[in-house]
């Protein structure tokens, strides 16, 4: 299943971040200021990417990133 596994996988780094930058106010904002869109991710907004990655709109697509980051890695 197209890299399902990196998906659970990113989502539970996300569970883990967001318990460590709710304790500390200061580096969730210097964190979220180095995200172009403004805000962390929440697992709503992996829906359309995984909704992509699971239909047939994505069946010819191999081995390819598909990053779902508010622009974070731009950066």
């Amino acid at each position: 299943s197209k890299s399902l596994e990196e998906i659970v996988a990113n989502f539970a780094f996300v569970i883990q971040n967001r318990k460590i930058l709710d304790e500390n106010p200061q580096l969730r904002d210097q964190w979220t200021s180095l995200i172009p869109v403004g805000k962390m991710g929440t697992p709503e907004d992996l829906m359309g990417a995984v909704t992509f990655l699971l239909s047939d709109a994505s069946k010819y697509i191999t081995g390819a990133d598909l990053r779902v980051d508010g622009g974070y890695t731009v950066t």
